[in-house]
């Protein structure tokens, strides 16, 4: 029964339906909390303002050799708690289950997945130009579902209720064009010593869609009848085509303050066209029993689809407002406020507030941390560091979500940046 019920915690827990709202993915930004819009550098700037592009670099082209970031995350279960009782083999006691339910969110248990992976991209100055691949989902499930298992049918002529399944993903290429430029307006040098916008342009091309359109289910455990019924409906597309733009805009200021304002894809949205379909899967058992027995006989399934025709997906709309200030010339502090404005594939409209430093006393070996709260993932902690050879350089970072220790945290985010810069 164990391995049951550890082979459930970890369907919901880690799986993907697939890509993201997430911004930046570079191994910098996720070393310094996902804060460091402001002063993102290069091809750091994709998925961020595109008029950072515009700012002095001390390089005039950059090649990206490998950008991965992937992150895994649910609203509940701790790494402690799931140590605990799920990798020692012993069985469970009542305590046990009481104790894993209780960390069960009353809203039920989320888990989401995100990666990106992004191998062909490059920078010039005011330009860049990406290519890449990335993947983001959620699943959540009613809390009935985990209970059932953990305590079994024991409470007569109760009827258990999941009516609230729910999850979406996709996965997908995308091919993003930035372009910035210089601004020098009379009015604006009251303010700053130098200004500029930017645009990015994003063509996506979406390989997989699915999302879960409505759901309903019932377990009645009568003294002498027990039945079983539930129905999932979705919607899929194995294909469709889109275009967004981000649009952004930057000021210095002695050069110690940077202020940085973006829109990201206020017009942009992907339009499914292959094999768009409703799928409806079902279920029904009669006299069934959990844990003690399951008859197979008894229970009835039907998957069953049929063709829709094709339809529109809106992206994530961001406004992202970051600050970046240059305390010395080895240390950088970073703020960064972001704020969704709808839910669609991924998004969130619960603000996100982070905040970042970067220690470079040695040029060589580069420093960062960062903390969050808000948006999707909550409180988050991370850090990480890099090699900096000046012509090559390689960065790593990982965040903890929802703790500042390993054995609080939730989920976790992993990310490696390689580039040559000239």
């Amino acid at each position: 029964m164990k391995h049951a019920i550890l082979f459930l915690f970890n369907v919901w827990l880690l799986l993907p339906s697939m890509v993201g709202a997430q911004m930046s993915f570079d191994a910098r930004s996720v070393a310094m909390g996902s804060s460091n819009s402001a002063d993102a550098q290069g091809l750091e700037q994709v998925g961020t303002n595109p008029a950072t592009l515009a700012l002095y670099r001390p390089f005039n082209f950059e090649f990206n050799l490998l950008t991965l970031n992937v992150s895994a995350y649910n609203n509940s279960i701790t790494k402690g708690l799931y140590d605990r009782y799920f990798t020692t083999g012993d069985s469970l006691t009542q305590a046990d289950k009481e104790e894993i339910l209780g960390a069960i969110d009353a809203s039920g248990l989320k888990g989401s997945f995100w990666a990106n992976v992004n191998t062909l991209a490059f920078y010039t100055r005011n330009l860049s130009l990406s290519l890449a691949i990335m993947g983001n989902g959620f699943i959540q499930a009613p809390k009935v579902l985990f209970e059932l298992p953990l305590k079994g049918n024991t409470e007569l002529d109760r009827t258990y209720r999941f009516d609230d399944i729910n999850g979406e993903g996709w996965l997908g290429l995308a091919a993003t064009l930035g372009l910035s430029r210089p601004l020098e307006l009379d009015f604006l040098e009251n303010y700053f010593d130098f200004f500029a916008v930017g645009l990015s342009f994003k063509y996506l091309a979406g390989i997989v869609y699915a999302e879960v359109e409505q759901s309903r289910g019932e377990f009645f455990n009568g003294a002498n009848y027990l039945l079983l019924d539930s129905r999932v409906s979705l919607r899929e597309a194995r294909g469709g085509k889109g275009i967004a733009f981000d649009l952004g805009f930057i000021g210095r200021y002695e050069d110690k303050w940077t202020v940085s304002l973006a829109l990201m894809n206020p017009i942009g949205s992907i339009r499914w066209t292959k094999e768009t379909q409703q799928r409806i899967l079902t279920i029904r058992a009669d006299s069934l029993s959990i844990p003690d027995r399951l008859a197979d006989s008894l229970i009835v399934n039907a998957d069953t689809s049929f063709a829709i025709d094709p339809f529109r997906t809106r992206l994530p709309v961001i406004l992202d407002l970051a600050v970046a200030y240059r305390w010395s010339s080895d240390l950088l502090i970073t703020g960064e406020y972001e704020q969704g404005l709808n839910r669609s594939m991924g998004g969130t409209t619960t603000p996100r507030l982070a905040a970042g430093v970067e220690y470079t006393i040695f040029p060589v070996i580069p420093l960062r941390a960062g903390i969050s709260i808000g948006g999707k993932s909550g409180f988050t902690v991370a850090f990480g560091a890099g090699i900096n050879l000046q012509v090559w350089y390689l960065d790593v970072a990982f965040m903890n979500r929802g703790s500042l220790f390993p054995g609080g945290s939730k989920g976790f985010t992993l990310a490696i940046t390689s580039r040559f810069r000239f």
